[in-house]
């Protein structure tokens, strides 16, 4: 009875419709799995899972998204890598994905090293890689996720020192040519340069990029080297390129600035939310928009909570000292005195950090290999 209006509800619907009222479809449908024979109706039915499994993670509806992507995938015939290899990749891509997100992770894991076994390039593998990374950062495994980053760049020549004496030399060698990759232009041009367009260095970036947080937190003595060789392959190939429809939007035309923000609010995610709002702080403190890079400031900081001991959090009280440090020559005496009460307390924090942090660096047990240089 269930494949049979499961098979109706097609028959009477276009593709639209379908797509609309695929829930519906698709669970008559699964409930008769073990009745279509017929190659073609189980590859229809995989696809149409995917289309139910994407359009439920959409909605941040990561276990049922997890159940359709499970099911499309125990449909899969045995060649399905063979013939029709980016529909297949997609899928265990996002099923991955989803199986961590439910706290799967042993399942996940297994299902990223099954992927990385039959990905046909190095830019498959890095999607992978990267994604394996971002959900390593979730779990809290940071060193775990520095590891996965290191054996993702090694694919494509980029390859980082072991003790922590070569990894200072490096480091400085790196700082040192941010300015020659710089070529004399001022920080502002970058923001009309264009964006990369070799697929491999978009993959090198976005590696380097995935990798910053886990290295922070998990190995602080490889972050100033990663964050630097990051600037310098997108000083020399990933700018801003001014696609958005107003400087201080995300909106591309593709994206929806708004949507997204709704489903991140509606799914009460507090990093989500702080992240977004010390974001537009950014773009309003890049574009000299003083005043709304301080109205997003004021947004951010009752959920700064969310993004504690994360490197934003660090980037949200020095972008915040420079904005009222911009703004103080304009303001009203009282409102100086509002402002240089601030900055003190930004400074202290600052400080207070730095030294927590030389004093964490010098008291490790990696720290006499490099003579204390870490300092």
């Amino acid at each position: 009875m269930h494949l049979r209006i499961g098979r109706m509800l097609i028959e009477r619907m276009d593709q639209k419709q379908i797509t609309e009222s695929i829930f519906d479809v698709v669970n008559q449908l699964n409930r008769a799995a073990d009745l279509i024979e017929d190659p073609a109706e189980r590859l229809s039915l995989v696809r149409l899972n995917v289309v139910a499994g994407m359009k439920a993670r959409a909605a941040i509806a990561y276990a049922s998204a997890r159940n359709y992507f499970a099911v499309a995938e125990a449909l899969l015939s045995q060649d399905a890598w063979d013939h029709r290899y980016q529909e297949t990749f997609d899928l265990y891509f996002a099923f991955s994905e989803c199986e961590y997100l439910v706290g799967n992770f042993a399942a996940a894991d297994k299902l990223f090293d099954l992927i990385l076994g039959r990905a046909v390039s190095n830019l498959d593998r890095a999607k992978v890689y990267g994604l394996r990374m971002k959900l390593y950062q979730v779990a809290g495994k940071y060193d775990d996720g520095v590891t996965v980053a290191l054996d993702a760049l090694r694919l494509f020549g980029v390859t980082f020192p072991e003790s922590d004496e070569e990894i200072q030399v490096t480091a400085e060698a790196e700082l040192a040519d941010v300015s020659i990759n710089l070529q004399g232009r001022p920080i502002s041009e970058l923001v009309e340069s264009p964006l990369a367009d070799d697929p491999t260095v978009q993959a090198i970036i976005n590696l380097l990029v995935e990798a910053m947080p886990c290295a922070y937190i998990g190995r602080p003595r490889l972050f100033s080297l990663i964050t630097s060789k990051a600037v310098n392959f997108s000083l020399r190939y990933a700018s801003l390129q001014g696609r958005t429809r107003d400087p201080l939007s995300f909106d591309d035309g593709v994206f929806s600035e708004e949507t997204c923000f709704a489903a991140i609010v509606k799914a009460t995610f507090g990093c989500g939310i702080v992240f977004y709002r010390i974001m537009q702080q950014l773009l309003a403190f890049i574009h000299g928009r003083y005043t709304e890079a301080l109205e997003a400031a004021a947004l951010a900081e009752p959920m700064l909570g969310a993004a504690m001991a994360m490197p934003i959090e660090a980037t949200y009280h020095f972008c915040h000292a420079l904005t009222l440090t911009a703004l103080y020559p304009a303001a009203a005496p009282a409102q100086q005195a509002e402002y240089r009460r601030i900055l003190g307390d930004k400074l202290n924090k600052l400080q207070l950090w730095g030294r927590e942090l030389s004093r964490e660096l010098s008291q490790s047990p990696s720290a006499s290999i490099g003579g204390g240089r870490s300092h």
